[in-house]
């Protein structure tokens, strides 16, 4: 049930109908236009500060959970990538989002600097496109060291995962160079 009226304050928006047939609790939202301008910023403010909080907080305990856990075998490539690519991860996490949640309350600090703006661009995105590479490198280790070909599974070798590692993280660092140097606020 749907009323439309002109109301004063916030709390007017919101009623509780409760239909005593059925039991059922229906809400009432009264100036449709007005709701939507007033409370769905305050609602997506909210949901992005605690989205991000909880996401910032498992995310690091599940990174370092796993860097843990494949610290144990650190002969093995595919769990090479996959640790540095949770350490990238962790590194992503703690860089990208205390700003979006500092800038959630204070404003945003891309505004404020230009070298930091460049630089969070540059940083989050090397980042977050280095930890998915390493994870498809493990992906295909995985398929590789399943090949029946000895010169094929000899690519799955502690030390070409290293190369290939140095080989991503600075392809992505200088393929994402366009970032710092075209970035303006």
């Amino acid at each position: 049930i749907v009323f439309f009226s002109h109301l004063k304050s916030f709390k007017e928006y919101f009623h509780r109908l409760v239909q005593p047939d059925e039991g059922v609790a229906v809400l009432i939202f009264r100036e449709p236009s007005a709701m939507s301008i007033n409370v769905l910023p305050v609602i997506q403010t909210e949901l992005n500060r605690y989205g991000l909080s909880t996401v910032l907080i498992l995310g690091t305990i599940g990174n370092a959970l796993v860097v843990l856990m494949f610290s144990k075998h650190r002969r093995r490539s595919c769990n090479m990538y996959l640790s540095w690519a949770s350490v990238f991860n962790n590194i992503y996490l703690i860089f990208a989002l205390p700003p979006a949640l500092y800038s959630l309350t204070y404003g945003d600090l891309n505004a404020r600097s230009l070298v930091y703006c460049k630089l969070r661009f540059y940083l989050t995105h090397t980042l977050g496109q280095v930890a998915r590479c390493f994870i498809i490198l493990a992906c295909f280790d995985r398929f590789l060291l399943t090949t029946i070909s000895i010169r094929v599974r000899r690519l799955t070798q502690p030390s070409s995962a290293r190369v290939l590692m140095i080989a991503t993280f600075l392809f992505w660092h200088v393929s994402a160079i366009h970032i710092p140097l075209l970035t303006e606020i």
